[in-house]
């Protein structure tokens, strides 16, 4: 990633920052953005703003699911998939 020394002030704007960074920094930036900001990105968050908190805590937790099956055991993917199963 462009690196900035962080006793100077910087006025850089987004696009300046994007244009400064090679192909590797701008795949970390939107894996950073997808899993850190979903809720900014997601064009379903203002929906679940009438959520309660029990709800976003649900949703929430259903989206850091969201992309990582290959990182599950066996056995956390069975019980993901017979949950799923009950409501199909």
């Amino acid at each position: 990633m462009p690196s900035f020394e962080e006793s100077v002030d910087v006025d850089i704007t987004p696009e300046e920052f994007v244009y400064e960074c090679n192909d590797e920094d701008i795949k970390e930036l939107a894996r950073i953005l997808r899993e850190d900001y979903h809720e900014i990105i997601d064009p379903n968050f203002y929906r679940s703003q009438s959520f309660s908190i029990a709800e976003r805590e649900y949703e929430s937790a259903i989206n850091a699911l969201h992309g990582k099956w290959n990182t599950l055991t066996k056995e956390e993917e069975d019980t993901i998939l017979a949950i799923a199963k009950r409501f199909s």
